[in-house]
């Protein structure tokens, strides 16, 4: 499966609101 760049900001985004 292709991850594009902006998903894994998305991700990033989402742990860094969570931590």
């Amino acid at each position: 499966m292709l991850i594009d760049s902006l998903a894994i900001t998305r991700i990033l985004s989402v742990f860094g609101l969570f931590i």
